[in-house]
């Protein structure tokens, strides 16, 4: 996107990005930037049903909400993989199923919801 619309725009979807979240998780919750367009929530206590559903709010927030930013028709979109712990996973364990599930995502099309053990 910075490619096309400018590092202004970019930041500022980005910015957008941040508040939907916000607006979209528990106080509890943890948002972490991992990468440049890539975003880890922890959700402590929500087992996987709860996670898909905040997930999907997130989802949409982004595609409605963060989209107008962006101007043009520019559609910013979101592909998401969840995860939930299980006992006696590490930290890791439970973020590589969730690595697999957004990479699922992400092959079935983009701006979609996908949970570990999703076909």
């Amino acid at each position: 996107m910075n490619d096309r619309l400018g590092h202004d725009v970019g930041d500022r979807v980005l910015s957008a990005v941040g508040e939907a979240i916000l607006h979209e998780v528990r106080r509890a919750d943890i948002a972490i930037r991992f990468g440049g367009d890539e975003l880890l929530l922890v959700l402590p206590g929500a087992d996987l049903s709860e996670a898909r559903i905040v997930a999907s709010r997130v989802r949409a927030a982004i595609r409605n909400d963060v989209s107008a930013i962006a101007g043009d028709g520019e559609l910013i979109s979101a592909s998401i993989g969840v995860a939930a712990h299980h006992g006696g996973d590490t930290f890791d364990h439970v973020f590589e199923r969730a690595d697999t599930a957004l990479r699922r995502a992400k092959g079935l099309g983009r701006d979609r919801v996908l949970c570990d053990g999703d076909e």
